[in-house]
């Protein structure tokens, strides 16, 4: 899978752009400020609809401009894709794939896959658990429709049980409110443990491929990755037993959660524990191997997606180089060699480059400008 052309309207500080792009490896070189991550980031809307740098559209328009417009042709297998993505100033953004409008955003998922790194992905190893889950939701949303639509149908249920929860100090209609909240038990269970299989069997998997890729960076420390839930798992696979344990621990904490108005137990609230040789990353982890740790779970998730769709995604690493010392950043950029296409920024031209094994090719991004080295 590889993005062959890409055209910038109005979009960050590109007033017009059109880039041609080859498979393999493309690094973008250029000071601070000059829009290589406005770059990257225009890649993801493609893929995804939506900006992994902010949920106000209104920052991704040129000021004085009421329209971005992002375009892009890509190959998929042996299918052609082409994505248009319309951010007006005011009004919905519009998504238009292979020539025909979307009715929702989502409909594109799975279409352009791909895996960024940025500075902000440190998240998922050092901070709140909502960006762990949200690591695994993504790679699920974008492989498996059923996820797509238990995810979906989880959230409506939450928040359906949670406004009844806040309805309770209504002491007239508390029985039918047992009722009703007893429906929303069930239904919550139903769709929560889909949930908590899915994101349970995926991070075997991620797990397996992580250490394979930690290995070049961290020689000899085993990563391990557990899903972290209060909910008891007795049979490995069995969702039904899942499901089962879901519901009671939903009974078992009815009374907490009346009295705090909200669902304290389910998969909006469970967590990923990571090891490194037996030591918690997040609290005990140099900020080197917290980096290395997290560059590994998005090269797991390569090799996931590899895995399921037959096809590795397009690879995007913003300003990875600069934090890391010589010799990672030569494996990286090794790694990063053997995918189909593989989009990196960098504020320095790398040495690797100068070795004769090396293939890449190279561009210079200045003042929303490009032009090849």
């Amino acid at each position: 899978m590889y993005l062959k052309h890409l055209e910038l309207s109005n979009f960050r500080n590109y007033r017009s752009l059109k880039l041609e792009l080859k498979p393999g490896l493309n690094i973008f070189v250029g000071k601070n400020a000059q829009g290589k991550t406005n770059l990257l980031e225009s890649i993801c809307f493609l893929s995804q609809g939506s900006s992994y740098r902010t949920s106000d559209i209104k920052e991704a328009i040129l000021w004085t401009n009421d329209l971005a417009i992002i375009r892009g042709g890509a190959k998929n297998k042996d299918r052609k894709i082409f994505v248009e993505v319309f951010l007006p100033r005011r009004g919905r953004r519009k998504v238009r794939l292979n020539g025909s409008y979307l009715n929702r955003i989502s409909d594109l998922w799975g279409n352009l896959i791909v895996v960024i790194f940025s500075p902000q992905d440190l998240d998922i190893v050092r901070s709140s658990p909502v960006f762990r889950r949200q690591f695994l939701d993504r790679i699920l949303n974008n492989t498996n429709p059923e996820y797509i639509y238990h995810f979906k149908r989880y959230q409506k249920i939450l928040s359906q049980r949670n406004s009844l929860l806040k309805l309770f100090h209504q002491k007239n209609r508390i029985r039918k409110f047992l009722d009703t909240l007893n429906l929303w038990n069930r239904l919550l269970a139903t769709s929560g443990s889909f949930i908590m299989m899915e994101r349970i069997s995926l991070l075997s998997i991620l797990n397996s491929f992580a250490n394979k890729v930690i290995n070049k960076f961290l020689s000899g420390e085993k990563l391990i990755l557990f899903y972290d839930t209060p909910i008891s798992i007795k049979k490995k696979n069995d969702r039904k037993d899942l499901e089962t344990s879901m519901l009671k621990k939903l009974k078992e904490r009815q009374k907490r959660d009346i009295s705090v108005g909200a669902t304290t137990i389910g998969p909006h609230r469970d967590d990923i524990e990571m090891t490194l040789e037996q030591k918690d990353i997040r609290s005990y982890g140099s900020g080197g191997q917290q980096r290395m740790v997290a560059i590994s779970l998005k090269f797991a998730e390569l090799g996931f997606y590899n895995e399921k769709l037959g096809q590795r995604p397009i690879l995007l690493l913003d300003e990875v180089l600069s934090e890391l010392d010589e010799d990672r950043r030569k494996s990286l950029l090794e790694i990063s060699q053997d995918e189909d296409q593989a989009v990196i920024t960098s504020t320095h031209y790398p040495e690797w480059l100068e070795d004769e094994k090396a293939k890449a090719s190279v561009y210079i991004v200045e003042n929303g400008k490009i032009k090849a080295w």
